[in-house]
């Protein structure tokens, strides 16, 4: 079979890059794992999450897991939100994927829309400095987000402190509802709004890829508003939430579109005129392949990274490697004490922060804010500093008022942070913060407790998650124009160098990362990528 471009991996890269060159009318192919397990999220009641905590007697298979292996399943630190119903995101990713590593502890997945299945969808833009810092092209880059946000449906607040450096132009639905706990945060930050804005702190309600109002487009494609049940973790209830699949779903029904699961992309062969993708097929377990005129990589900074070195047979070859550092932070906010909470609510984010100390020199530290519940305290009380059974007791006492910050630092490359494929066939990564840096997430931690004390939210604990657990990863093989780059590198347009057939059209290509969720630049800029790839082969 051969096609005009052929697509690997179904993420949210993959999925924006493939409907760009399907909508291009070019044949295009995806060559996905694709594992999914829709049954037992599609198994739970609509109903909220404290009627089913209340009423429902088969709840231990949806919160714990059937198995009761709740330590290895369901309570690690890295992908906690990967509930049993979304176990299936992790599915053979040690047996067919795995990364060597003593300092560095990647989340990767095979599923369909591969870590998206799980996106807490969070989609901040990059500002013009951030695009230009990780190689993206700042004046291209607003109709791309654009698009993006048209396709999947972006909620977010205009009026709000930090919308000009979040969210994308058009394209943007009313917000998420915020629930009590944030409402008094979010009242705390209007009382001393100009303190906090000396201090380089602004706070407004969370961006979300969240539908928040019925508008006919969508429901036409079987997506509805957000229910507001606080199972987001658990369920796709409505389709509110978007996920990759939901586009992958579309394109089949397009007859330039042909998915092809369970196939693990091993290597490619490049020739004048095209490119041949062999890969594993996991049903049988022998080798096929494909060709293409073009290939797109989108299969995930790591494993993108792994295809391209053993193509190229580059063996010991260290290069670049990304991660934003990541703390959370339980904190008690005062203001909820003996306070009742509303039910309604989602899960997700609900508000978030971009702090801007003097030390960095105008690069952000992002913070999200969640209100815990529905993840279920046991996750929180191995993280306090007493006994099982009184760490109970407290979490229930303070349930109301538990806000969990997560904090993200931005990341930029260094020799200490490298992937390399190993003569093994392994891939091997290793990654360590220098003394500058670790100074600067310090000074970042210490600025971030004294915003927080000032939004009546008391740290209990500050969690410092082991490298990897952002799960925000890039820089692989990194845009580079001149001999002054890493080993293999990509031209401005995701062109591999070494390769004009090939396209990395996920985050692999960026210098940067900016301490904002990744996740929507990613999707834009996979689909310039495609635009670029597609050029030549347009009819």
């Amino acid at each position: 079979m051969r096609f005009d471009i052929v697509v690997v991996g179904s993420g949210p890269s993959g999925a924006q890059a493939a409907k760009e060159a399907v909508e291009s009318g070019l044949s295009v192919a995806m060559l996905d794992v694709g594992f999914d397990e829709p049954a037992l999220a599609a198994s739970i009641p609509e109903r909220s999450f404290s009627e089913l905590r209340r009423t429902d007697a088969g709840q231990r298979r949806y919160f714990l897991g059937s198995d009761g292996d709740t330590e290895s399943d369901v309570n690690d630190r890295i992908g906690g939100h990967f509930t049993p119903p979304r176990a299936y995101i992790k599915t053979a990713v040690a047996e067919l994927v795995p990364v060597r590593s003593s300092t560095f502890f990647p989340e990767m997945s095979l599923a369909l829309g591969g870590l998206g299945a799980g996106w807490g969808s969070g989609s901040q833009v990059f500002e013009p400095f951030e695009l230009e810092r990780a190689g993206l092209p700042a004046a291209e880059m607003g109709g791309y987000y654009d698009a993006v946000a048209r396709d999947i449906g972006i909620s977010g607040a205009r009026d709000d402190d930090t919308a000009g450096t979040s969210l994308p132009a058009s394209g943007v639905f009313a917000p998420a509802a915020i629930d009590t706990n944030a409402r008094a945060v979010f009242a705390a930050y209007g009382r001393h709004r100009d303190e906090l804005h000396r201090r380089g702190f602004r706070l407004g309600r969370a961006a979300l890829a969240m539908l928040t109002e019925r508008d006919e487009a969508f429901a036409a494609r079987g997506r509805l508003s957000n229910p507001y049940l606080d199972m987001d973790f658990y369920t796709d209830a409505r389709r509110s939430i978007y996920r990759p699949k939901y586009t992958i779903e579309e394109l089949r029904l397009r007859s330039n579109f042909t998915y092809i699961d369970r196939a693990l992309v091993e290597r490619y062969r490049a020739g004048e005129d095209g490119v041949t993708i062999g890969y594993r097929d996991l049903r049988t377990g022998a080798g096929a392949s494909v060709e293409a005129s073009r290939l797109l990589l989108a299969a995930n900074p790591l494993n993108s990274a792994r295809i391209v070195l053993r193509s190229s047979n580059a063996i010991d070859v260290k290069q670049p490697l990304l991660c934003n550092p990541y703390h959370y932070i339980p904190t008690v906010n005062l203001a909820m004490l003996g306070r009742a909470a509303d039910d309604r609510r989602h899960s997700l984010a609900q508000l978030v922060g971009s702090y801007t100390p003097e030390h960095r020199g105008g690069e952000h530290v992002f913070a999200a804010f969640f209100s815990y519940r529905s993840l279920l305290h046991f996750r929180l009380v191995r993280e306090m500093p007493l006994p099982p059974s009184l760490g109970l007791l407290v979490s229930r006492l303070l349930m109301n008022a538990l806000t969990i910050v997560g904090l993200h630092h931005p990341e930029s490359p260094s020799q200490r942070k490298w992937v390399a494929l190993r003569s093994d066939d392994e891939l091997e990564a290793g990654y360590e913060l220098d003394a500058g840096e670790r100074a600067a997430v310090a000074s970042d931690l210490s600025g971030i407790a004294g915003v927080l004390r000032r939004l009546n939210c008391m740290p209990l604990s500050v969690i410092a998650t082991p490298p990897g657990s952002s799960i925000h990863y890039a820089g692989t093989i990194p845009f580079a124009s001149d001999d002054s780059g890493p080993a293999i590198s990509c031209a401005p347009d995701g062109q591999l160098n070494a390769c004009p057939n090939v396209f990395v059209a996920d985050s692999s290509t960026w210098r940067y990362l900016p301490a904002k969720g990744p996740t929507l630049t990613m999707m834009a800029n996979a689909r310039r990528v495609a635009r670029a790839a597609a050029r030549e082969l347009r009819p």
